[in-house]
């Protein structure tokens, strides 16, 4: 040790010296840039770069990856106020006036272009005919033919039943029906009609049955009406101006009219 310490105190300043000769060649080596376009990919060190190494765009964007799982339900909100009470005293518009909850149609809201459009006419066919829906005669009525209109019906945009044409040849009785076609306060209705000189008395009653659809579909239940010829057999008689307000029993069998 004595030997060692004698060594070092001899040697000390050139031990200073190579450390201070040292260090500035360390210092001025690694302060030097190094010139533009000198670093090539074998230069770097695979998987040394990192994302913030580039800038924005320089990297590929890479495959969308797979959804994550579902995550856990979030809690309760508080309770809303009920719909109803929401709405009170709430000023209605479009076709509507006055105030929730009993607003009524505003004036003048139902145009004709909001309404059903009117079927077309539908001519009754011979008797024996499968009607399939349609009307056919019946007790031997017919068309009175030329040079009057042959019997037939339509409904109306406010769902009313329109009668037109002249019949003839029948006995007192049921001359046709039409399937879903009922008065709509479930009663018979009385009409007077011309018959050849005189007049005629015409019945249309409130009746229930089942039936083809007019394309020889199923069978389907619904309420029909009996145009009855009461007196003026065997006419000819008038059907024109002969019209009732329908039975909408909606999309159910057996309800009441609406």
């Amino acid at each position: 040790m004595k030997a060692i310490a004698r060594h070092v105190r001899t040697n000390l300043v050139g031990y200073l010296a190579l450390l201070v000769a040292l260090g500035g060649t360390g210092y001025a080596a690694g302060s030097k840039l190094l010139p533009p376009n000198s670093v090539g990919g074998a230069q770097v060190i695979d998987h040394s770069l990192l994302g913030q190494d580039f800038r924005r765009g320089q990297l590929p964007r890479g495959p969308r990856g797979p959804r994550g799982g579902k995550g856990p339900m979030g809690l309760h909100g508080p309770t809303g106020p009920e719909g109803r009470a929401a709405l009170e005293g709430v000023t209605a518009g479009g076709d509507l006036s006055g105030s929730y909850p009993n607003p009524t149609l505003r004036a003048g809201a139902i145009t004709r272009d909001k309404l059903a459009p009117p079927t077309d006419w539908r001519d009754v066919l011979p008797q024996g005919t499968l009607g399939y829906g349609y009307p056919v005669f019946e007790f031997g009525w017919h068309n009175a033919g030329d040079p009057y209109s042959t019997a037939g019906f339509y409904v109306d945009a406010l769902s009313v039943v329109h009668l037109k044409g002249v019949i003839a040849g029948g006995t007192a009785g049921p001359a046709f029906y039409i399937f879903g076609a009922a008065p709509n306060d479930r009663k018979t209705h009385v009409f007077l009609a011309s018959s050849g000189d005189g007049i005629a008395k015409l019945e249309v009653t409130f009746n229930g049955g089942c039936g083809g659809l007019p394309e020889g579909g199923p069978l389907t239940c619904s309420y029909y009406a009996n145009v009855v010829v009461s007196s003026g057999a065997p006419g000819p008689v008038s059907l024109d101006g002969i019209a009732w307000r329908v039975c909408d029993q909606g999309p159910s069998w057996g309800v009441e009219c609406r």
